[in-house]
Parts: structure tokens; C-alpha cells; sequence
């Protein structure tokens, strides 16, 4: 609990609820598919955490008991991913997402001095971009529980793809926002020019998702609300 604690102020659940109520899921469903991607924000945020050893900070115990704590998160999303599954095609191993976010962090920390915006766009890609593909996908999951037959074809795949790139959006934010290294090693041309990429990587797939349903208007408002904070911060 101290995990899920420590990433309260994030909530990616509250919009998954939102999300997939908008979509046409049962409100129990919703509610579970919610339930899903806060836990699963907290865990790969503890898998974060205990890679580059800030742990420590909220998790009083040994290294082998925070792998603990963070595997028995996972599986509630992996038991939570299962209530909302109605056809193998529509789940995901959540632990593919976790795996892909470890290794872009793993190439951040080993970064040398040939670290450069290529490197960075990579690593905001495998890390938050497949996190919140993960994410967005769970209030898409609810949604079909409920409505299997009358799912536009693409949503899916759409909304996957809005993920991607809010979570890069969400990363390039963060880092401007705490001046991290990684992203201010660059020129301010280099990066203006990946705000200018990400932004148009969000536009662009929240149009794509804008035309397959009229029922992400909130989906799309949030990617459209981070493209505002991106282009006021950089």
C-alpha cells in the first residue's frame, strides 16, 4: 500500500474510469479497469524506483522484499486484466510493458557521452510511451467487455497509439518541468525540436482516434490539455 501511496497524486485510474465509462463500459467494469491501471501505475513506478534505488525512500526493506512487493502488484493487474477479457486478442501481459520500461531506464542510466536525442526519444518511447499504451488500453478492455458487437473497428489500435505518445508527452514534461539533465544536455534547437515531434505524434493520433468514436472527447481533451502544458514549459 505504501506504493500505491506514494503515486497517489498521479491517478491514471481516475481517467481510465472516466474513459471507458465515456467509451460505454459497465460501471463495474470501469471501475476494474481503473482499479487496474492504478496498480499497474504503481508498480512499474516501484520498478523504477527500485532500479535507480530511490526505494528506499518509502519502502523500509530489503531489495529482495521490494522485488516482492512490486510482483504481488502485478499480479493484482494481471488478476484485474483477466475480469475484463472477454477474447484472447483483447488482453496484454502487463509485465511486457514493465519489461520495456526497466530496459529504456536501464540505457538512461547507462548513458555515456554519446547520449543524444535519438537515445532520449527511445528511452521516453519504451518507458512511459508503452506504459500508458498499457494504460489507455485497460478503459478500451472494459469497454468491449460490455459491448463486443457494437466496437468501432481500429478503436483499439487508436487508442493504443494515442498512449504511445502521451506517455512520451508526459515524459518530455516531466523532465522540463524538474530541468533534468537527460533532456537539458541538448541544444534548445534539439529540443524544440522533439516538443515540435511529440506534439505533432499526439495531434495526429488523437485525430485518428477523434475519427474512428465520438466517445473519447475526454480522452482526446486530456492529450489536447497536454499539449498545452508542453508548449508553455518548453
Amino acid at each position: 500500500m505504501k506504493i500505491v501511496y506514494q503515486t497517489r497524486w498521479e491517478h491514471p485510474g481516475g481517467a481510465v474510469y472516466e474513459y471507458a465509462l465515456e467509451l460505454g463500459a459497465s460501471g463495474e467494469h470501469a471501475l476494474v479497469a481503473g482499479s487496474a491501471a492504478e496498480i499497474f501505475y504503481a508498480a512499474c513506478s516501484a520498478g523504477d524506483d527500485i532500479q535507480d534505488g530511490d526505494a528506499s525512500e518509502y519502502m523500509e526493506c530489503s531489495y529482495a522484499l521490494q522485488l516482492n512487493a512490486q510482483a504481488q502488484l502485478m499480479a493484482l493487474v494481471t488478476g484485474r486484466i483477466r475480469a475484463i477479457t472477454t477474447l484472447p486478442q483483447d488482453t496484454f501481459d502487463p509485465h511486457e510493458a514493465l519489461v520495456f520500461m526497466l530496459t529504456g531506464q536501464r540505457m538512461e542510466l547507462c548513458r555515456g557521452d554519446d547520449w543524444n536525442v535519438g537515445d532520449y526519444m527511445f528511452v521516453a518511447r519504451a518507458s512511459a510511451g508503452m506504459e500508458y499504451r498499457s494504460i489507455l488500453r485497460m478503459a478500451v478492455m472494459a469497454y468491449l467487455a460490455d459491448n463486443r458487437m457494437g466496437a468501432e473497428r481500429g478503436l483499439m489500435e487508436a487508442v493504443e497509439a494515442l498512449g504511445v505518445w502521451v506517455g512520451m508527452g508526459l515524459q518530455l514534461y516531466a523532465d522540463a518541468r524538474t530541468k533534468d539533465e537527460r533532456l537539458f544536455s541538448f541544444s534548445d534547437a534539439e529540443i524544440a525540436k522533439m516538443k515540435l515531434d511529440v506534439i505533432e505524434g499526439i495531434r495526429k493520433t488523437s485525430d485518428s482516434l477523434t475519427e474512428i468514436s465520438n466517445r473519447t472527447v475526454k480522452m482526446t481533451t486530456h492529450a489536447e490539455q497536454l499539449i498545452c502544458l508542453l508548449e508553455n514549459i518548453l
